[in-house]
């Protein structure tokens, strides 16, 4: 164990995760409160979500040192036990950790400098607890062997003890093989994981009495990552004027990098002058450097997001603010301190793809039920559960065999779905259930409480699909069916929207949920205007006939300073700002043409990145001349311009 030093919190000791250290002599350790406000939680929980618990944790030297403090995020299966049924049975192991490989890959290009490659990333480590007491890594042992217990990944060791294997369940196990005459020894680690004879669950072999805290107790991949200290609105409110605090769990930790020290006195950061190009220049130049500072931080959330999707091919499914960091790059001689700013993923995206069978198509879905959050509408993704009465009214087949149903389901009540969404129909056939996946025609029903549908094409096994052949004209009341919401990367451009809001119009008076509804207000203002002229064309239309815009979504919004609507047009120009304004209204899905996605349906199967292309060149081209402006001198050049109007007057 680590205990404190100079350099080190004191309410913080740090403990190793694994025997022995890497090859530059540095031993990897989790961070634990000496005090914590939860005797349960001593380890230091930045964040987490179903499938990931992020710890913190430090490089530790030869000479029990912190040399950086860093965020170990550990695997985890067990949140997802309660997670929504709907896709728990197609999601297994083995995507889970092709998922978790594919972003180390993405954290490693994101962030090169600030990945730490253990191989843990793709090889599991053995099972760490953490001794409290001893302020050691506690590995967990059959009793009898002696041996160490480790992750059993292998599918026929499990299928031969009579355990479901690891590649298509959720299920894991840590086993001892029991070598020189002992037997194989197992442990069941993920809650209502099956047994079978000699399986024990993993209270049996935790001692009792002793003071463990579960670091990686089921086995799973790591992360080692440096610390991105800044949340985005955190580093969003540093740029409108505000200081930032630090982080209250490590209470210092920042100080050990002297650019971050440097951030929580805002008088002193201007002062110093090697924060801003513009600092000299007093308050007009810092506002304008302000606002491309923050149009940057959009991009970068924006890109981050667009390449991450495009490597995995699946949608995010869970931005908030919660799920980007800012990191600061290391001093360079002539480049100031918050341009060496960098966007990090906070936290990995939450997507799975539904197979429907062998249709070719797929519907994406979160790990997480969903939840209210202001990051996507309330009326989004809501799934329905329930049962009804489904009438098979005809089922035919493709030249290739795939087989389709139509049928109408009684479900008692109207759903509420768009054309896009699917219902999972569970048919009880032949002593066991058909999976169906549908859409619904809900205006075609013939009575009350009646939808009509029509199934994707899917391949069957020939039993299976002669018995749904059979049932063509029968009823099967009870079914159970499920309605699955077309949920894709509008869905992450939504939450970019706000994002964008949270940095460009929230100041003292415009809190968020104000800012976004006033935004909201003006994308659909847009939409009822029509006619002929783009996006911009239209917001200034709007601004010069109604002056209540310009007070509520004025550039004054880009600082915490209170600021009139008419300072601020005299340092940001009126046209790169709305044009501004108008590209974030664009980024709400379903305000008609103006939206880059005409609705949550609109994006391409075949490149689901795309929704991010017509935003990104927008703010590129935004932060051009935003970035033109400020070694332009503009506001110098402004001024000049009126002292020779008012001659020529």
């Amino acid at each position: 164990m680590v205990s404190a030093n100079p350099a080190t919190p004191a309410t913080l000791r740090f403990v190793p995760i694994a025997s022995g250290s890497n090859a530059h002599g540095l031993t990897y350790c989790v961070a634990i409160q000496t005090a914590p406000a939860d005797p349960a939680e001593p380890l230091v929980l930045l964040r987490s979500d179903l499938a990931t618990r992020v710890f913190l944790g430090a490089a530790i030297d030869a000479g029990l040192r912190p040399v950086e403090w860093l965020e170990l995020w550990v695997q985890t299966v067990s949140g997802l036990a309660n997670s929504p049924a709907t896709w728990r049975e197609y999601l297994t192991n083995a995507q889970l950790d092709a998922q978790w490989a594919l972003n180390a890959q993405r954290f490693a290009a994101d962030s090169p400098d600030s990945y730490r490659h253990t191989g843990w990333e793709n090889s599991h480590p053995a099972p760490v607890f953490i001794n409290l007491e001893e302020g050691e890594p506690w590995v967990p042992s059959d009793l009898g062997s002696g041996e160490s217990f480790r992750l059993c990944t292998d599918d026929a060791k499990l299928t031969e003890a009579g355990l479901p294997a690891y590649c298509i369940s959720l299920h894991r196990y840590w086993l001892a093989e029991g070598h020189g005459g002992q037997g194989a020894s197992w442990v069941a680690v993920t809650e209502n994981a099956p047994l079978a004879s000699a399986v024990v669950t993993r209270d049996k072999i935790i001692p009792s009495g002793h003071p463990l805290a579960a670091f990686n107790p089921e086995g799973g991949l790591i992360h080692v990552r440096r610390l991105a200290p800044l949340a985005v609105e955190d580093y969003a409110d540093l740029l409108s004027g505000r200081a930032w605090t630090g982080i209250a769990l490590t209470r210092g930790a920042e100080k050990l990098n002297n650019g971050y020290a440097t951030l929580t006195e805002w008088d002193q950061l201007l002062q110093q002058g090697d924060h801003f190009f513009l600092g000299g220049r007093g308050r007009a130049g810092v506002f304008l450097e302000t606002f491309h500072l923050k149009l940057q931080l959009v991009y970068q959330m924006v890109k981050l997001t667009a390449e991450t999707v495009k490597q995995r091919q699946l949608p995010m499914l869970n931005l908030s603010a919660d799920s980007f960091r800012v990191e600061l790059g290391p001093r360079a001689p002539a480049l100031p301190l918050l341009w060496t700013a960098r966007v990090t993923l906070a936290v990995a995206g939450q997507a799975v793809a539904l197979p429907l069978k062998e249709s070719g198509l797929n519907h994406f879905l979160p790990l997480a039920a969903p939840a209210t959050t202001i990051f996507r509408p309330d009326y989004l993704g809501l799934p329905v559960r329930g049962r009804g009465m489904v009438r098979l009214r005809r089922v035919g087949a493709d030249a290739a065999g795939q087989i389709f149903v139509e049928g109408t389901l009684v479900a008692g009540e109207r759903l509420r779905l768009t054309a896009s969404d699917l219902v999972w129909l569970k048919l009880p056939l032949g002593g066991g259930i058909v999976d169906l996946f549908a859409t619904l025609d809900q205006d075609r029903g013939m009575a009350t409480g009646e939808s009509r549908f029509r199934t994707a094409l899917q391949r069957m096994d020939p039993t299976v699909a002669r018995n749904v052949r059979a049932a063509e004209g029968n009823a099967f009341d009870g079914t159970t069916f499920e309605t699955i919401p077309m949920l894709s990367t509008p869905c992450d451009l939504y939450a970019l929207g706000v994002l964008a809001v949270r940095a460009l119009l929230v100041d003292a008076e415009n809190s968020l949920g104000v800012a976004l509804d006033e935004t909201l207000s003006l994308a659909r203002q847009m939409n009822l205007e029509g006619g002929e002229g783009d996006a911009i064309t239209k917001v200034r239309a709007l601004v010069a006939a109604d002056s209540r815009w310009l007070a509520v979504l004025g550039p004054q919004r880009l600082s915490y300073e209170p600021l009139t609507p008419e300072q601020a047009l005299a340092w940001v120009p009126e046209d790169l700002w709305w044009r501004t304004v108008a590209a974030i209204a664009r980024f709400f899905p379903g305000h008609g043409a103006d939206s880059y996605c005409r609705d949550f349906a609109d994006f391409s199967p075949f490149a689901i990145e795309r929704v991010f292309s017509a935003p990104l060149a927008e703010l590129e081209e935004l932060l051009r001349l935003s970035r033109g402006l400020i070694f332009s001198d503009w506001v110098a050049n402004r001024e000049v311009a009126r002292v020779l109007a008012r001659i020529r007057q």
